[in-house]
């Protein structure tokens, strides 16, 4: 807990908000640079559970992973 409070007063965000922000990085780049599939993508930065990823992906960067893809050809 002691973690997480100084954390947050570092950087304005919880340590799982600021894994989940830089996992996200990472997938919009594999997005970007290879067509590899979603769930491969989602594995790559880290997700288990490929809807946990689209849901999480959808609600940080506003599209879904396939559409964000789409929209960046």
């Amino acid at each position: 807990d002691y973690l997480t409070d100084c954390f947050h007063q570092e950087l304005g965000i919880t340590p799982i908000a600021y894994l989940n922000r830089r996992r996200l990085r990472e997938a919009r780049d594999l997005l970007d640079r290879n067509d590899d599939s979603i769930t491969n993508v989602a594995l790559a930065v880290g997700f288990s559970d490929v809807s946990h990823f689209t849901r999480t992906f959808h609600r940080e960067v506003g599209v879904s992973p396939r559409a964000y893809r789409c929209r960046r050809r």
